[in-house]
């Protein structure tokens, strides 16, 4: 990325788009449901491959969540969902002399790990036609944080999510 005066300049790890590198997502799922009910629990990981192009890796992450679910009406359900995330120092240090720790603190790749843990509401929207639609809306708010070091912060994440469900004849 070039700055203000026109330089190449490398930004500080939490300010890149990706890692650079492949990642293996393993992940297992359960789930349950009896009546109006239903319920889940989930797993999964990210798994660093190796460095990148600038020697270095983003950290590992593992999430676990959980999550039930209440049938409103013909049309509609509520639920609520816990997530956990707990992600792994960076692993290596960048090669450009631009990302300097000792004047970025962002760049101090001993202070990248952390745990959060959030609490989300969705509600769930389906609405029949020649072809079934779903529309689900979910807000998550940490609830816990313990982070390493200065990191940039979530305050609120809203998912909007559009499903067409095949209709069987």
């Amino acid at each position: 990325m070039s700055n203000a005066m026109g330089m190449e300049v490398q930004l500080p790890y939490p300010m890149q788009i990706g890692s650079g590198t492949f990642d293996l997502r393993p992940g297992l799922t359960w789930l349950g449901q009896a009546g109006d009910w239903s319920w889940g629990a989930q797993g999964n990981a990210v798994m660093r491959m190796g460095t990148n192009n600038r020697d270095w890796s983003l950290g590992n992450q593992l999430q676990g969540t959980a999550w039930w679910a209440r049938v409103l009406g013909r049309r509609l359900a509520a639920g609520v969902r816990l997530v956990a995330t707990r992600t792994g120092d960076i692993d290596g240090m960048d090669v450009a002399p631009s990302v300097n720790p000792a004047i970025v603190p962002t760049a101090r790749t001993d202070l990248r790990a952390g745990t959060v843990v959030e609490g989300g509401l969705s509600l769930n929207l389906y609405i029949p036609r020649a072809r079934a639609f779903r529309v689900a809306a979910e807000v998550l708010l940490p609830l816990m944080r313990d982070l390493d070091g200065p990191q940039l912060e979530t305050d609120l994440t809203f998912v909007l999510g559009f499903r067409v469900v095949p209709i069987s004849h």
